[in-house]
């Protein structure tokens, strides 16, 4: 008797869902492309994605009216004031704290202070975005700097819990301790 319940239910919650079982339903057209025009249609997808991006990213610093820099790996920022310190190096252990706002400036996440920073090692934690590792190679200690990052180098298409919606580029504010 109970299997036949769970086995109703499941049914029920198919059929509730819109499956039919006929496979013939092809609303989207999606079923007749092979896998190759399946995959060409996401990458060209992505490309408009990344460009839409990297034109928010460009849009942003053409009205901020200041002077940004473009790492070798992609990466806008500008140092706010410059720090005596050496540079960061991969593998470095860094006290910071930050600021994340979205590119309309709101305010999203912040962490650290002077008194008790946040603390990544440089290219081996997993406690900070792809993005800000990056970042951090184009620093000294001592640095305050703003980072601009695409979605790929912040919280992706998951975005986080703090805030940060799914596909969002973000403004980083760092202050790297000396």
């Amino acid at each position: 008797m109970m299997k036949w319940i769970a086995f109703s239910i499941a049914a029920t919650s198919l059929v509730g869902c819109g499956f039919s079982g006929d496979q013939s339903d092809n609303r989207n057209g999606l079923d007749t492309l092979t896998v190759q025009e399946r995959r060409e249609m996401l990458i060209e997808s992505n490309r408009r994605r990344v460009q839409a991006e990297s034109n928010q990213i460009q849009a942003y610093i053409d009205t901020s009216g200041l002077a940004w820099e473009t790492s070798a790996s992609g990466i806008a920022y500008r140092i706010i004031e410059a720090g005596d310190g050496e540079a960061i190096q991969s593998e470095d252990v860094i006290p910071y704290s930050y600021e994340v706002r979205l590119l309309d400036d709101e305010l999203v996440m912040k962490g650290g202070t002077k008194n008790k920073p946040e603390i990544i090692r440089v290219n081996k934690d997993n406690n900070g975005v792809i993005g800000l590792h990056r970042a951090m190679l184009e620093l000294n200690r001592g640095d305050s700097a703003a980072v601009l990052l695409s979605s790929d180098l912040a919280w992706g298409v998951a975005g986080s819990p703090e805030g940060v919606p799914p596909l969002s580029c973000v403004l980083y504010y760092l202050r790297i301790q000396e």
